[in-house]
């Protein structure tokens, strides 16, 4: 390996004394130092992607797309400037500028690591781009199988959305068997009640009620699992058990038009009209 020129030796060993000084946290000093060494190369890129990294930790955003552009001047494919100016783009609400920055340096270098394709896929979801968003969790759920059940719950979500009911039901039933041993009973509730929205959806209405009662089972008080179960009840033709349900969900939030439009249903279907006209009326009042 050949000997650096006396005046970029003298630039490395700045260089690396910068580095020293931020990672001790001096912040001051490594910029300091940093901007000394670009008075003398101008063009070094990595004394710009340290200070991109000062401004990162400092939330000053504007800067770091600053120095990120100025690096990309220089060489168009440095993918960790594109990195960087991603997630500055993405604090700014620049969504769109985030989006292309992190496509671009994922083009550039695609063996990222997870966080980087969760980053995407967080951009993407807030642009409703459904297709890409599911692609990029994907990935970053097979780059690392122990991502937070959050994650699996965001993908469901979306895959319920489009209609792959038994992926969406695969991926609630991860964050289920990946939750904390002291997840909260309302976390656990919820992804049971999800698990019986899918069931519903799809026709297996016995599925839906053992999946709706485990939610209930961990909160007694989730009103969406009172209705979900009670849709499957009247589903099976058991009308006054999913009115039982009904009744739970409006005493927990009273006059909610949507219960009084069941009950009326349900109460239609046992032929009782009078009261199924009387809860119509109570519905449409509210």
């Amino acid at each position: 390996m050949p000997a650096l020129s006396p005046d970029l030796a003298v630039v490395k060993e700045q260089y690396d004394r910068a580095n020293q000084l931020k990672e001790e946290g001096k912040l001051d000093e490594a910029l300091s130092l940093y901007l000394e060494i670009l008075e003398s190369a101008p063009k070094y890129i990595p004394a710009m992607l340290g200070l991109a990294a000062i401004y990162e930790t400092r939330e000053e955003w504007e800067r770091v797309v600053d120095y990120c552009q100025e690096v990309l001047s220089i060489k168009p494919d440095n993918f960790r400037a594109y990195l960087k100016l991603a997630k500055a783009n993405q604090e700014q609400g620049n969504l769109k500028g985030a989006i292309a920055a992190y496509k671009k340096a994922i083009e550039l270098q695609p063996e990222q690591p997870a966080t980087v394709y969760l980053a995407l896929a967080n951009a993407l979801s807030v642009q409703d781009e459904r297709q890409e968003t599911v692609e990029a969790y994907r990935k970053a759920i097979e780059l690392k199988s122990d991502v937070s059940p959050h994650i699996y719950v965001k993908l469901g979500n979306l895959l319920q959305k489009q209609g792959q009911l038994g992926d969406a039901a695969t991926c609630y039933q991860q964050a289920l068997s990946t939750q904390p041993e002291d997840a909260k009973p309302e976390t656990r509730a919820g992804l049971y009640s999800k698990l019986g929205a899918v069931a519903l959806e799809q026709g297996q209405l016995d599925e839906a009620i053992s999946n709706y009662q485990q939610a209930l089972g961990s909160n007694p008080d989730l009103i969406a699992a009172y209705k979900g179960l009670g849709d499957a009840y009247e589903q099976k033709g058991l009308y006054d058990d999913a009115i039982g349900c009904y009744q739970k969900a409006n005493a927990l939030k009273p006059d909610t038009p949507w219960v009084n439009r069941a009950l009326g249903d349900v109460m239609l279907r046992q032929g009782r009209d009078a009261e199924a006209l009387d809860c119509y009326r109570k519905a449409i009042s509210m």
